[in-house]
């Protein structure tokens, strides 16, 4: 397998000489082109995998027709995603001759990326049409696709759908989920509001083989989860079978981890729950699922912070969300923070093998802010009232039972992490995995922890 790559910005080939990749060029089997380069392409008979942009496909128009008997993965791209002149301009270089609408009988995914269709959407539809047999279509900041008078064909071999572009402004897409009958996985990220109610109910009515749904944030930080109660409880009853399950939650007031227990319990393997940090309510309500679904195999759980009207992290919402500790509590007391609503009852899943908590601890910043003083005042307070291990200890204590740290990430320190609070949320939750038999990964605040495999002598 060779793989050829022409870098946008120079034009020039990357690792490959020109000579080299025209002389072997019936070969290459994967190709990414950024710019125009038609003397190459006349060449390339074989690809099996081609990602480029519209202004490269409009230089070779007959790179997809001379590959069609081949052509298994296709990525259409543009490269200024955040200019939408350019992008309303570069879509309407496509015609029948750069696109062709036909079949090409082993494309199975396609993969859009940087759209700003805008009207000019029918190609597309049309093209996607004429390849009923893809089996994966994603779609990466594609906005305004409307409609299409063309209609959606059926795609029955469509198993995955994964849609990183607001719902709100592409209702084509939602049409299309009424179209995909063998639909399993659907990828989806936060959409706004006034679209979850559509979304549910044509993956209730049209999707019954579903069984993964992810709607999560695609980056690091970022906005709050702006799903409703109502939307959440949708979203988890979409499906009579869902094993897999990621949702950017916020806040919420319902027992969703009930809810999960009530609607798929007997087959749950896969949790991601992103929630507001600092909510006692939340760690309580999800604890449920650890403690009676049996066939768990992953948990995971990441808190993030909620972000304010102009953009900036809301420290102030943790603590008043904390129930009647006071800020100093959470420092003399870490046992008695939200989190231990994990660890409280013990848990019940014979198939868990990893748990990931991530920025579930409180963060030290927001105690030295509502009226506690500073770092060094509270140091020099003596409040050391955790029961935790620190981490030599904890080191010195897994090793006995056959685990090992295996990465570091340091995110503690810049993070003001509450030191004792995690300590002690890391021992109380360790305690838990060793009663889980096949427990092989565990990570807490950017500590990795992994089972060390037995090893059977010669």
């Amino acid at each position: 397998f060779v793989r050829s790559s022409v870098d946008g910005a120079t034009s020039q080939p990357k690792s490959i000489p020109q000579e080299a990749m025209e002389a072997h060029s019936q070969y290459l089997r994967c190709l990414r082109l950024n710019t125009p380069r038609s003397t190459l392409t006349q060449r390339l008979t074989c690809l099996r995998h081609i990602s480029v942009t519209v202004a490269a496909l409009k230089s070779c128009k007959n790179l997809l027709h001379v590959n069609g008997a081949h052509l298994t993965n296709l990525t259409l791209k543009d490269l200024s995603q955040s200019i939408y002149m350019t992008l309303a301009r570069n879509i309407q270089l496509l015609d029948e001759d750069t696109l062709p609408l036909i079949n090409f009988p082993q494309l199975t995914h396609i993969q859009l990326e940087n759209f700003l269709l805008e009207g000019n959407d029918d190609l597309i539809t049309r093209f996607l049409n004429a390849n009923t047999q893809l089996t994966h279509f994603s779609l990466i900041k594609v906005h305004q696709w409307r409609s299409s008078s063309q209609g959606w064909a059926c795609f029955p071999h469509l198993t995955q759908l994964t849609i990183y572009s607001p719902l709100n402004e592409n209702p084509a897409l939602l049409d299309l989920i009424r179209h995909c009958p063998a639909l399993e996985t659907l990828i989806i990220k936060p959409s706004g509001v006034n679209v979850y109610a559509t979304l549910c109910k044509n993956l209730r009515e049209c999707c019954p083989a579903l069984t993964t749904v992810r709607c999560g944030r695609t980056w690091t930080g970022g906005w709050p989860g702006d799903m409703t109660d109502d939307d959440c409880v949708s979203m988890i009853q979409v499906s009579a079978h869902l094993v897999h399950v990621e949702l950017d939650v916020g806040v919420f007031k319902i027992d969703l981890g009930q809810v999960l227990l009530d609607a798929h319990g007997q087959w749950l393997e896969t949790l991601v729950m992103i929630v507001y940090k600092g909510t006692t309510f939340s760690f309580e309500s999800l604890g449920k699922i650890l403690q009676t679904c049996p066939t768990l195999v992953s948990f995971e759980m990441r808190c993030i912070e909620r972000i304010g009207e102009d953009g900036l992290s809301d420290d102030g919402l943790g603590l008043e969300m904390w129930g009647s500790y006071s800020s100093q509590d959470l420092y003399h007391e870490p046992w008695q923070c939200p989190s231990k609503g994990l660890y409280l009852v013990p848990w019940q899943c014979p198939r868990l093998e990893r748990v990931r908590l991530e920025k579930c601890v409180c963060k030290m910043n927001l105690i030295f802010s509502h009226g506690h003083g500073s770092a060094v005042e509270v140091e020099q307070d003596g409040a050391h009232g955790g029961e935790g291990l620190d981490d030599s200890e904890f080191l010195a204590k897994i090793v006995v039972h056959g685990w090992m740290l295996d990465r570091d990430l340091g995110t503690m320190a810049e993070e003001m992490v509450n030191v004792e609070e995690m300590w002690f949320l890391r021992d109380k939750v360790f305690e838990r995995i060793l009663e889980q038999p096949r427990m092989r990964s565990f990570s807490i605040e950017g500590y990795e922890y992994s089972k060390r495999l037995v090893t059977i002598g010669k």
